[in-house]
């Protein structure tokens, strides 16, 4: 999983767990979520981990629809416990992050 946070964009491209390793408060919240399928028919599911940790809620899914056609969505949600990311075939997902407090200039 190559997933990096930079400049409040997560970019995953492969299957996994995406926690938040390195926060000692939630994960800021994710406003908008931009798929790249790798193929027409591709399916992606992004499920959140619900605060008892064992189990998981799918908060957003969606196919190719016969296109590679970016999609994007609002989505403005917390994933305070990470998230689960599992796409059928090699496409490009970012996460971008909305800044809670006022940003600097």
């Amino acid at each position: 999983m190559a997933n990096a946070l930079r400049d409040h964009v997560w970019f995953i491209d492969t299957n996994g767990l995406v926690g938040n390793a390195g926060k000692s408060d939630a994960m800021e919240k994710i406003r908008t979520i931009r798929w790249l399928p790798a193929a027409g028919g591709d399916t992606i599911t992004i499920e959140r981990i619900k605060e008892d940790g064992t189990s998981t809620e799918v908060i957003w899914e969606s196919a190719g629809g016969g296109t590679t056609a970016p999609q994007e969505s609002r989505l403005d949600i917390r994933f305070t416990r990470g998230m689960k990311v599992t796409q059928s075939a090699g496409g490009k997902l970012y996460l971008y992050e909305a800044l809670d407090g006022p940003t600097a200039k």
